[in-house]
């Protein structure tokens, strides 16, 4: 397999580092890929990683889009513009994943805060592996995650694979699946 062990520090905060470390045999069994998206089309890097990885092992893409419903809304209010902007990330995840034969299952989620959606919907799938793919937010030397990274990097029982996409890549930190 062309991926290593490696260990990645991230800063989440000033005070906090986070170091992880993922084995080339986590990669190895990577089945189920759970790929959360959201609106704009910076997943794509983190879809093609995702599908290299399945594709070895003859597994399946989960592509996710959450929607966050706000506290003065029942979780199963329909919310239009949102569906919308889910439908369309999915549609493009499922043209992508048309174009390289990968198997893919795609659904929207309401709830509360993307984050503990996914790291639920990992649970459930189950899911091998979370791939991610979070934008360059800072001009410095420093790499931040928002709060859904940070809590699926946390919380989540199974292996988290970031991309991080370069400055001025085209990577979305939408509402759907805050980065």
């Amino acid at each position: 397999m062309w991926l290593r062990p490696f260990k990645a520090k991230i800063l989440v905060d000033r005070r906090l580092l986070i170091s992880a470390v993922v084995k080339e045999t986590d990669l190895q069994y990577a089945n189920n890929i759970l790929l959360p998206v959201s609106r704009g089309r910076g997943y794509r890097n983190a879809f093609r990683m995702a599908h290299s990885l399945v594709r070895e092992g003859r597994g399946k893409i989960y592509a996710i889009y959450v929607i966050e419903v706000e506290l003065a809304l029942s979780l199963d209010a329909e919310i239009e513009e949102e569906t919308s902007r889910g439908e369309e990330a999915l549609s493009y995840i499922e043209e992508l994943a048309k174009e390289e034969k990968c198997s893919l299952e795609a659904e929207i989620l309401q709830a509360r805060q993307a984050g503990p959606a996914i790291v639920q919907e990992a649970a459930n799938i189950p899911a091998s592996l979370i791939a991610l793919e979070v934008e360059h937010r800072s001009a410095m030397m420093e790499f931040r995650v928002g709060r859904t990274t940070d809590y699926i990097l946390r919380r989540s029982r199974c292996p988290v694979l970031l991309w991080r996409g370069g400055p001025g890549a085209d990577s979305s930190g939408a509402r759907g699946a805050r980065e």
